[in-house]
């Protein structure tokens, strides 16, 4: 929505607080209020504050300009633009739309309980917290569609919000679990970019999120058909296993969907939703999955998935290197293999070769 209509939308909104709309002006706002969540948003809360607003006000025994004079001069510049002149009841309800606004900003602190002159952080109102409240409530109704656009309204109208950054989290994440992968792609880029200092307080989830997009970044290169194609065979009931194969097979240069495909397939085997705790029964799972497959590139991508188990997990370098030499026999995994095996003789001493179980 361009701005010049947004603003005329929300001077109707605060003119049909006091029933100065005409039909055709009603009509107007009420489509716009019913298609776009973020406006809706934007009247109720603006209804909340005039109903909050006491009847008999008190007289002030000084004056708010210097206060408000300080507090302007204290801002830095924005762009401006000379607005055409308006009929004199548009003025006077613009006018009271913004004292509306400045008065009650002072009346909100003092009417809410427990209300009083800020002990710590000041808190910040957030216009995107309902916003993201009714996204979790359509997405946990599975509308998902609802819960993307309400995501997209809260991101467009308020990107500097304070909680902006979680709006483009779960826009990124909702994208990412419904398989819209272009899009979760580009949510992941945003999220990094924009929110980023924000992210960078919270390790697990920056860690997730640099994950998600170092996957997304490789399916790109052949548009995305390597996730679509493993949600394929996760779907495949009675035949996940031979799909999941394949999967790694036809994409033996994607390192990252070929590590995902391979670890469902031990976690077919070892009967489990989750990665087993101990990681001596996740190699064993792991190694029963190779052990099970036909396809030479698949086998050699689980020999790399249990090497990367001994080095990272059990920390046992010979066998480590025993599994990465036998991943290099197979030429289309031979640089990655030979590129785990230089970095772990780099990182260890040398000592007795293992021999594989």
């Amino acid at each position: 929505m361009m701005w010049w209509k947004r603003r005329r939308l929300e001077g109707a909104i605060a003119a049909s607080l006091y029933d100065d709309l005409d039909e055709a002006e009603r009509a107007e706002l009420d489509k716009a209020l019913s298609s776009d969540p973020g406006l809706r948003a934007s009247a109720d809360r603006l209804a909340r504050l005039v109903d909050s607003v006491p009847h008999d006000r008190p007289e002030l025994d000084h004056s708010l300009l210097p206060p408000i004079r300080a507090r302007l001069a204290d801002r830095p510049p924005r762009l401006s633009f000379q607005p055409r002149s308006l009929p004199a009841r548009h003025m006077a309800v613009a006018a009271c739309a913004v004292a509306a606004v400045l008065l009650g900003y002072g009346l909100i602190t003092m009417l809410e309980p427990g209300a009083g002159p800020s002990r710590g952080a000041p808190q910040v109102a957030s216009h995107v917290q309902p916003m993201l409240d009714s996204a979790t409530a359509a997405r946990q109704a599975g509308d998902y569609t609802r819960a993307f656009e309400t995501l997209t309204a809260a991101l467009e109208s308020y990107p500097d919000d304070v909680r902006a950054g979680e709006a483009q989290y779960q826009l990124a994440d909702l994208a990412f679990e419904r398989g819209r992968y272009p899009e979760a792609f580009d949510a992941y880029t945003a999220l990094k970019v924009n929110y980023g200092a924000e992210l960078a307080e919270e390790p697990a989830r920056e860690r997730l999120v640099s994950d998600r997009r170092d996957l997304l970044d490789e399916a790109s290169k052949v548009n995305y058909a390597s996730l679509q194609e493993l949600d394929a065979a996760l779907r495949n009931r009675g035949g996940e296993f031979a799909a999941l194969e394949q999967v790694i097979a036809r994409y033996p240069a994607l390192p990252y969907v070929a590590e995902l495909a391979s670890r469902h397939m031990a976690l077919l085997i070892a009967e489990s939703e989750a990665e087993p705790g101990d990681p001596n029964a996740y190699a064993r799972a792991m190694e029963a999955a190779r052990d099970r497959c036909t396809d030479p590139v698949a086998i050699a991508q689980l020999n790399l998935e249990i090497g990367h188990i001994y080095r990272d997990r059990i920390h046992d370098a010979g066998l480590a290197g025993v599994y990465y030499r036998k991943a290099a026999e197979v030429p289309v995994l031979a640089r990655r293999a030979g590129d785990a095996l230089g970095m772990l003789e780099r990182a260890t001493p040398s000592g007795t070769p293992h021999e594989a179980p």
